[in-house]
């Protein structure tokens, strides 16, 4: 649409939303008035989500992080997570996935990786998650007793262990008040673009049972979303945060 549109020298102006990383990505120079385009970026920091993991596994020695390459997310939060990993004393082991080599050769090396880690940590990124790959990635992590975390909640409905996540409703919401405010005679250029206030925890019980997982009791707390078949088919009612 930018390429089409060319925002900057054009009298129709951008509002994008659910866009992830816009600022590494090449949609706009940085989180700051813009010419011509506007929106709101649908990323969770990579720190945020490195410091939930460690709480939950203190003594964390390896990640396995698979992803594939021709996604610019997918290679910022990939090579980023590792990063912060890493200065954490962690290993963290990213690998890149072909889709030309087909999804059985990738969930090859997904199996050969995760058997040397203790998490699978799958990053942001379209090709990852579209559905069949996911619930094929999250099975293979079932299957080797491994936790896979996630980046939306579809992964964790679909056996991850959690995921802090955007909700990308409430990022539609927002970015309509962005273009009812240009509708309405505001320039773009002082709607500033940023990112979503929207940020999410969702866990699945029925995964951290089956695993033998512990939840620290004020994590649990402050999810939003906690899957929990057993509490259900019990009669009981599953645990909310607040």
């Amino acid at each position: 649409a930018k390429e089409v549109l060319r925002p900057e020298s054009s009298d129709i102006p951008l509002v994008f939303a659910a866009c992830a990383f816009p600022y590494l990505t090449g949609i706009i120079d940085s989180y700051s008035p813009q010419k011509g385009i506007t929106g709101v970026g649908a990323e969770i920091p990579a720190k945020d989500r490195v410091g939930l993991m460690l709480k939950i596994f203190p003594h964390l020695k390896k990640v396995a992080i698979p992803y594939f390459p021709d996604n610019p997310q997918a290679v910022i939060t990939a090579t980023e997570t590792k990063r912060l990993l890493e200065q954490k004393g962690v290993s963290g082991i990213a690998f890149a996935l072909s889709k030309e080599k087909g999804l059985e050769n990738d969930i090859a090396k997904i199996k050969d990786t995760a058997s040397e880690c203790e998490v699978l940590y799958l990053p942001t990124d379209p090709v990852l998650y579209v559905p069949s790959t996911l619930k094929r990635v999250i099975q293979i992590a079932m299957e080797q007793k491994k936790p896979a975390i996630g980046v939306t909640l579809d992964s964790v409905k679909d056996g991850a262990l959690l995921a802090l996540h955007p909700d990308y409703y409430e990022q539609g919401v927002e970015a309509a008040d962005m273009v009812n405010m240009v509708l309405n005679g505001v320039p773009p250029r002082k709607v500033v673009p940023h990112p979503t206030q929207s940020r999410y925890l969702a866990i699945n019980m029925d995964t951290a049972r089956k695993l033998g997982i512990h939840l620290p009791r004020n994590i649990l707390l402050t999810a939003r979303e906690i899957i929990d078949t057993y509490s259900r088919s019990e009669g009981e009612t599953p645990q909310k945060g607040h």
